[in-house]
């Protein structure tokens, strides 16, 4: 199942390099990236619920545990990748990476302001803009797990399933409650998106402990598909995950509607077109998804200057985000390729580098 997660996240990240290529482009682009925003982000917390141990809803000190796994495998790689581009800002700035309008600190100030603010994962650099999932699925991650633990801990059901449906539902309802009073945490980015990322996230454990009894048809994951392109076409819901509304049904609507991409992402990649042709690199992709989010958009810069040179624009049009506007399809693959194949290959160098560091330090001691 590890090998079918995998794949399922590098189809995700994928998608979600995709729809940054082609964002705020008309047509049959504009479609495109409203099917991609329809279940892409909710994929992530489905993907990282999946693999959510029950273990850490037992007591408020595995619940803690839970806590410190996640400061450790989020909140520090949030913190370096912000930090990262913060040093990096002015430098950034003037090789136009940044629009002209976006702010830079440029006081003592300013910089602390800054400093608090990825420490609570609040703000993030623009090039690194990608990682506000990191932050979500922090905050949701914990919200879910202390939620399980309550109900375990305070009510008398004992059927897991059941603790994990009513979870949800009391999600649904905070967000509804958090999306009608505009409700926000100050100093944190905690508002109505957490509730219901967190019952995606929860969403992923039930599929889990369920996943013998779940069939992935041809049937339901094409008639999934024909489901999303039709509200993409129709732009129903423009953002899947983030919405202020006072209407309480579009939350169960988003939550299903997203699930009906989650299902037909996990139908795919078990066909065997897909095993054929994307079985042996997708994996790999998967596995590798921070790398990815963090660095895309920066990298994304080198096929911007590519068609600032191709269509005569001023090198200052580099800083358009996140690309700069075009109408050939070539270029999408390019900034796709560049957006997954690039950041991959600097992880992959930078691993090697150490290695070959950590090596020679060995042997220089010895």
């Amino acid at each position: 199942m590890n090998q079918i997660l995998s794949n399922v996240k590098g189809i995700g990240i994928i998608l979600m390099v995709i729809g940054h290529a082609i964002a705020f482009l008309p047509g049959a682009y504009e479609v495109t990236y409203h099917f991609i925003y329809l279940f892409h982000m909710p994929l992530f917390f489905f993907c990282s619920g999946f693999f959510f141990n029950a273990k850490y809803t037992q007591t408020p000190q595995t619940c803690f545990e839970f806590i410190k796994k996640k400061i450790r495998g989020l909140w520090w790689p949030f913190v370096k990748w912000c930090l990262l581009f913060l040093a990096l800002d002015h430098l950034l700035n003037s090789w136009h990476f940044y629009p002209l309008e976006t702010g830079h600190p440029e006081t003592l100030r300013n910089y602390i302001g800054q400093l608090v603010y990825i420490g609570t994962m609040k703000s993030m650099n623009l090039m690194v803009g990608g990682c506000w999932f990191m932050a979500q699925l922090f905050y949701c991650s914990i919200l879910a797990c202390m939620l399980l633990w309550a109900l375990c801990r305070y009510s008398s059901i004992k059927n897991c399933a059941l603790v994990q449906m009513i979870s949800i539902l009391i999600l649904w309802v905070a967000c509804i409650t958090a999306s009608y009073l505009h409700f926000r945490v100050p100093m944190f980015p905690i508002s109505q998106r957490v509730f219901l990322c967190a019952a995606w996230f929860i969403a992923g454990q039930l599929y889990h402990d369920y996943e013998n009894k779940v069939r992935l048809t041809k049937i339901n994951g094409g008639g999934c598909a024909a489901l999303l392109l039709i509200l993409a076409y129709t732009q129903t819901f423009p953002d899947i995950t983030q919405f202020w509304t006072i209407n309480a049904w579009h939350v169960p609507i988003k939550f299903f509607v997203a699930l009906c991409g989650i299902y037909m992402c996990f139908w795919m990649v078990q066909t065997k077109v897909f095993k054929f042709l994307f079985g042996r690199w997708v994996p790999y992709i998967g596995n590798n998804t921070l790398v990815i989010l963090a660095l895309h958009f920066s990298l994304f810069k080198i096929v911007s200057l590519l068609l600032c040179y191709h269509q005569n624009r001023p090198l200052s049009d580099i800083s358009l985000f996140p690309i700069v506007p075009y109408t050939s399809v070539v270029w999408c693959i390019l900034y796709t390729i560049v957006g997954v194949g690039m950041p991959l290959l600097i992880d992959c160098g930078y691993s090697k580098v150490k290695q070959y560091v950590l090596k020679f330090i060995h042997i220089k001691s010895l």
